[in-house]
C-alpha cells in the first residue's frame, strides 16, 4: 500500500500512538518486576521470629482453628516472607505451643476476664506463661476461636509506638478462626503479616493519626496497612505484590520503622527465592501481559473498534480487621 496515498494516515490513525503507550507500560512493569526480582534474590538482613500458640479449652480439647496443618502454616509464613522481603525482612515461625484455657479461647479487646491485654500481659513473658516464648525479641501470636464474639473479626494486636525518638515496643497478636475461614477456607494470607506489622510499629489507614505517621500506607491502596473492603484481601500468593493485584505493598519508611523495633534481629538470612524455590518467576506474567496488550492493540486497529473504558467501584464498607 502506498503510504503517501491520500487518506492513508486517516484510515490507519497512528499505530505508533496506540502501541507506544503499551510498550511504555510494559517497560514500567518490567522495571517493577526487575526490582521485585532483586529483593527476592537479595539476602535478607533482618528477621522477625514469631511464636505460634494454639489455644484450647482447659482439657486440651476444642482448639482454635481445629483443622490447622503445617501446610497451611507454611502458606501463611510464605505470604509473610513475600511481603516483608520488600524491605529485607525474613519471618520465621516457631513450632506451635499449646495453651489450655477455656477463658481465652474466645478473647475480648474491650475488657473482661478474657481480655487480650490480660492474655498478653508483658510481665508473664519472661516466665513463658500463657504459651509465650520467654525471649524478649520473639513476637507471641495466639490462635483463638473468636475475637469480641465476632465471626468476622480476623485479628487483633498491640501497636508499637514511637514518640520523641523512643520506640515503645508492644508484643502480642491474636488471629481468629475467621482468618483461616476467609474466602471459603482459602485464608486471609496477609493477616499475620499485617497484625505482626502493628507490633513492628506500622499504623493502619483507619487509625486516627496524622497522615504523615502512616509512613505512606495511605498513598497506595495496595499497601499492607491500607484498610480495604473485606473482600479485597489476598487469599492466594499470586495476589501478593508484585504479582496479581499487588496486595501487601510496603514503603521504605515502613521497613525502616520495623527495623527500629526490638523484634527485628539483624543477620544474614538468605533470600526469599532460596527459601521458597517454588515461587513462579514474576517476569513471566509481565511478558504475557505485555504481549497480550500489544495483540489487543493491533487487533483493535485491524477491526477499527472503539476502546471501552471501565470505571472502578469506590471503596466502601471498609473493614478494619
Amino acid at each position: 500500500m502506498n503510504k503517501s496515498a491520500p487518506g492513508y494516515w486517516k484510515r490507519f490513525p497512528c499505530l505508533t500512538c496506540r502501541l507506544v503507550p503499551t510498550l511504555v507500560l510494559l517497560a514500567l512493569l518490567g522495571a517493577i518486576e526487575a526490582r521485585a526480582q532483586v529483593y527476592f534474590d537479595a539476602v535478607r538482613t533482618n528477621r522477625v521470629t514469631v511464636q505460634l500458640i494454639q489455644v484450647t479449652d482447659d482439657a486440651g480439647n476444642n482448639p482454635a482453628n481445629p483443622g490447622m496443618s503445617q501446610t497451611q502454616l507454611d502458606k501463611f509464613e510464605q505470604a509473610c516472607d513475600k511481603i516483608w522481603a520488600q524491605v529485607g525482612i525474613d519471618f520465621e515461625f516457631l513450632p506451635v505451643n499449646t495453651y489450655k484455657s477455656t477463658t481465652f479461647l474466645n478473647i475480648s479487646s474491650t475488657g473482661g476476664s478474657n481480655d487480650f491485654y490480660t492474655l498478653a500481659d508483658e510481665t508473664l513473658k519472661p516466665l513463658g506463661q500463657h504459651g509465650r516464648n520467654p525471649t524478649p525479641s520473639v513476637v507471641d501470636l495466639w490462635f483463638v476461636a473468636t475475637i469480641d464474639s465476632s465471626s468476622s473479626t480476623f485479628g487483633f494486636s498491640f501497636v508499637t509506638e514511637k514518640a520523641f525518638g523512643v520506640v515503645f515496643a508492644k508484643n502480642g497478636v491474636s488471629i481468629a478462626n475467621a482468618a483461616f475461614n476467609y474466602n471459603s477456607g482459602a485464608g486471609m494470607l496477609d493477616v499475620i503479616a499485617y497484625e505482626v506489622g502493628r507490633n513492628l510499629g506500622l499504623r493502619a489507614t483507619y487509625d486516627p493519626i496524622p497522615q504523615a505517621e502512616m509512613l505512606g500506607a495511605n498513598l497506595d491502596s495496595r499497601n499492607l496497612m491500607y484498610s480495604r473492603p473485606v473482600n479485597q484481601y489476598p487469599s492466594s500468593l499470586g495476589q501478593i505484590y508484585p504479582d496479581g493485584l499487588g496486595y501487601g505493598l510496603l514503603t521504605t519508611a515502613q521497613g525502616d520503622r520495623a527495623i527500629e523495633t526490638m523484634f527485628t534481629v539483624s543477620g544474614s538470612y538468605g533470600s526469599y527465592n532460596a527459601e521458597w524455590s517454588a515461587i513462579p518467576e514474576p517476569i513471566h506474567g509481565v511478558l504475557l501481559f505485555g504481549l497480550a496488550s500489544i495483540g489487543i492493540a493491533v487487533r483493535k486497529l485491524k477491526n477499527r473498534s472503539t476502546k471501552q473504558v471501565s470505571t472502578a467501584h469506590p471503596r466502601t464498607n471498609v473493614f478494619p480487621r
